[in-house]
């Protein structure tokens, strides 16, 4: 399986929308990749590295081949009773899009996102406004 190194914020655009839902991640990701055209697959984990050298391993789903110049990850915000993300605890996914997107491709993928029917809710979120920015970065 190949393996994501982790480091995105050093692009030039990131885009995030918290997601909340009951569905499990692989039903969501089948429902875009069906209804939407996207290819996001089940990767290795995403993993945390703790101040007390323990590792928390997070679902990834990963789509590098929708767009050349861009990149759409899943990712879990809640794993075996751990949390990526406390300060946006609510939420249960967050669908990351590394790469130039226009503001009305976002608007539509955050459609698309809540016309999916066990999507509660779907919010836009500043990465600029992350309190662990380092939890955050997926890819390449």
């Amino acid at each position: 399986m190949k393996q994501f190194k982790i480091n995105a914020f050093r692009t030039t655009k990131l885009s995030i929308l918290g997601i909340s839902s009951a569905e499990k991640a692989y039903k969501l990701c089948w429902e875009l990749n069906e209804g939407y055209n996207y290819q996001l697959k089940s990767t290795q984990a995403h993993q945390v590295y703790l101040k007390n050298q323990s590792v928390i391993e997070f679902p990834l789903f990963v789509d590098q081949e929708s767009e050349e110049e861009v990149n759409y990850y899943f990712l879990s915000n809640h794993s075996n009773g751990n949390t990526l993300s406390q300060q946006y605890h609510p939420v249960d996914y967050f669908f990351i899009v590394r790469g130039e997107l226009e503001q009305k491709q976002l608007q539509l993928l955050k459609q698309q996102l809540s016309d999916i029917q066990h999507v509660q809710m779907v919010v836009p979120i500043d990465p600029e406004k992350l309190k662990h920015k380092e939890r955050f970065i997926v890819g390449e």
